[in-house]
């Protein structure tokens, strides 16, 4: 920028508009913090909803592993029940 000197009505007028380009950089500052805001919402709102569902998968996937597991060790129990039985 060019640095001369003002006149002093020049320079009032200057002053005199700093106010209203503070408060208007103010709301637009708070309007984009806002709007961030609101973006790390929804991101935050799916992430928590993928882990949710990767919970439940995993949970399935475990459950399903040790029924499996109880089936196969009732399978394998049975004969020596029934061997004792007798």
């Amino acid at each position: 920028m060019w640095d001369y000197p003002k006149s002093a009505a020049h320079q009032a007028a200057i002053n005199a508009m700093k106010p209203e380009r503070d408060i208007a950089a103010a709301k637009a500052m708070a309007a984009q913090s806002k709007l961030q805001r609101a973006r790390d919402a929804v991101a935050a709102l799916k992430e928590r909803e993928a882990e949710i569902v990767a919970t439940r998968e995993k949970t399935a996937r475990l459950r399903a592993a040790r029924l499996a597991r109880e089936a196969k060790d009732q399978v394998e129990a049975k004969p020596s029940q029934l061997a004792a039985r007798r």
